[in-house]
């Protein structure tokens, strides 16, 4: 599997102090909180490699670029890795978001029972989802080797005179991320901290991509 493995629910330390450090605000039902977003990180396209058809005249085939957008955070990198940037409006986001570790060996951090999560917003317009998280402190290992990886979701939370009530319930009820047409930023979070019982100076990243959707 590369090396890569999924964000473990990891052994509770407490109920902690993780939103109040992180400055984050609790909302929704099961002392789930949500996180803001700070700042966008640059973009790169990485282009396909070419295919070269075997005994017959060269061709060429351009699969769409990823989109790739990352921040680095002391020993810390976390990466938001998009298929494609552009989407029609009946399909599913897919990509991967990765938090690695520069250097050898590994280390413990501790946060919510999911260390990364997704946001996402409208360029230009008033939808937007913040994700929740879980209020525990949890316990993560986090090597070298071996960096935390999960794929593209959603999650999130409204309250009920919101404008935007019904869209983000249906958004967040589907089966899988799938934006309505316009212009959209894409985040990657993660939120960590160093000190165990999330009692101490936090870590909170961001890695954004901007896609376009159409009809």
């Amino acid at each position: 599997m590369d090396g890569h493995r999924s964000i473990p629910t990891g052994r509770s330390t407490g109920d902690g102090r993780l939103a109040e450090r992180l400055g984050v605000a609790t909302t929704g039902p099961g002392g789930l909180w949500a996180s803001p977003i700070h700042r966008l990180t640059a973009l790169a396209l990485v282009a396909g490699a070419a295919v070269v058809g075997c005994g017959s005249a060269a061709s060429t085939t351009t699969p769409a670029p990823s989109v790739v957008a990352a921040e680095v955070d002391g020993p810390y990198r976390l990466e938001l890795v998009l298929a494609k940037p552009q989407w029609a409006s009946d399909e599913p986001l897919t990509g991967t978001a990765t938090l690695s570790l520069h250097g050898a060996g590994g280390t413990t951090i501790y946060g919510s029972g999911t260390v990364l999560n997704f946001a996402y917003a409208e360029v230009g317009g008033t939808r937007k989802v913040d994700p929740v998280w879980t209020a525990n402190c949890a316990v993560h290992e986090l090597d070298a080797g071996a960096p935390i990886s999960m794929a593209v979701t959603k999650s999130g939370a409204a309250s009920a005179d919101d404008p935007q009530t019904a869209w983000l319930h249906s958004f967040i009820m589907a089966p899988d991320a799938r934006l309505p047409p316009g212009t959209w930023d894409v985040t990657a979070l993660a939120i960590f901290m160093e000190v165990e019982g999330c009692d101490g100076p936090g870590h909170s990243m961001e890695a954004t991509v901007r896609v376009r959707v159409t009809d």
